[in-house]
C-alpha cells in the first residue's frame, strides 16, 4: 500500500505483540484465553516473564497519541496484532474488552477514526 502511493513504512517496536510469558511458563489452549481474559479484567495481571495489559498500553499508547497528532484529520495505515489493537482500543473506549478481542480474526481489517484523541468510531473492513 505504501509502496504504490511512495509512501514511507516506518516501524514502531513499541506497537510489537504483547509479551504474555516467558518461556518457563508455557501456555496452551484454555489456559490461553484464560490469561487473556484475566488480563482484561485486571490490567495489573501478568504470568512470570510477561506484560501485563497496564504495560502494554503504557508502552503502545504514546505512539498512537503521537500519531493522531501528527497526522490529525489524515488517514494513516497501522498495522499490529489483535491483542495490543484491543488493547489500544480499550485505552479510548472500555467496550473494546475481552470479548471484542474474542471477535478479531487473523487477518482483520478495521478502520478507526479519532477527532483529535477523541474515539468517534470503529467499522470492521474485512476479516
Amino acid at each position: 500500500m505504501a509502496d504504490t502511493r511512495g509512501l514511507p513504512v516506518v516501524c514502531y517496536e513499541e506497537l510489537r505483540e504483547r509479551r504474555l510469558h516467558g518461556p518457563e511458563y508455557p501456555l496452551a489452549g484454555e489456559e490461553f484465553l484464560g490469561v487473556i481474559q484475566r488480563s482484561f479484567e485486571d490490567k495489573r495481571f501478568a504470568l512470570p516473564g510477561g506484560e501485563s495489559f497496564e504495560e502494554v498500553q503504557q508502552r503502545a499508547l504514546p505512539v498512537i497519541k503521537q500519531l493522531l497528532c501528527e497526522h490529525q484529520g489524515k488517514t494513516v495505515v497501522v498495522g499490529t496484532h489483535g491483542n495490543i489493537m484491543a488493547m489500544l482500543l480499550n485505552a479510548f473506549d472500555e467496550r473494546y474488552d475481552y470479548e471484542f478481542w474474542r471477535s478479531v480474526e487473523m487477518p482483520d481489517v478495521y478502520e478507526v477514526e479519532f477527532d483529535g484523541e477523541q474515539l468517534v468510531e470503529v467499522r470492521r473492513l474485512w476479516s
